[in-house]
């Protein structure tokens, strides 16, 4: 069974939560409730699932709460943003390789507005490309708040550097 199809049956399987509980987890998509109990936000909780299953589980989280809920921001169309000839020279000579963690906010127009790194690979080049190759190649359907408008978010990224 695909992780989405588990999730999907568990969800089939689920007695409904309580409008008292402030949020809900379902392996791997968690859904947020405001005071009043109507759901908030819809997010990944994991990185097993793709942004089409979130929405899927999503939809289904929606409807047992019976409320619209914001969604996370999407790649448009999906395609590797780094190769190995973005490897900087520098790090190369140096034989720098480690791993980026980075963030970066999606405007409401899609376009990633800036970026930054959550943890060094210890190379301050390898960092620098990291961040770069998302500004100039991050393409994304934004995400929405409750009554489908766009709205900034941010997106988070282990990008992996090694040497050949």
């Amino acid at each position: 069974m695909t992780t989405l199809t588990a999730i999907m049956a568990s969800l089939a399987l689920a007695a409904p939560t309580s409008a008292s509980v402030d949020a809900a987890d379902v392996d791997g998509v968690a859904i947020t409730k405001a005071p009043d109990g109507r759901a908030a936000e819809c997010k990944p909780t994991s990185s097993r699932l793709l942004p089409g299953d979130v929405a899927a589980v999503c939809q289904v989280l929606t409807q047992r709460y019976g409320e619209a809920v914001a969604t996370e921001a999407k790649a448009k169309p999906a395609r590797r943003i780094w190769s190995y000839s973005d490897y900087p020279k520098s790090a190369v000579r140096k034989g720098e390789q480690g791993a980026s963690f980075i963030r970066w906010e999606v405007g409401v127009d899609g376009k990633v507005v800036r970026c930054a790194v959550e943890r060094s690979s210890g190379s301050r080049a390898l960092d620098q490309v990291s961040c770069q190759k998302i500004k100039e190649l991050g393409s994304y359907d934004p995400a929405r708040d409750n009554a489908g408008a766009p709205i900034p978010t941010f997106m988070t990224r282990r990008v992996d550097w090694s040497l050949p």
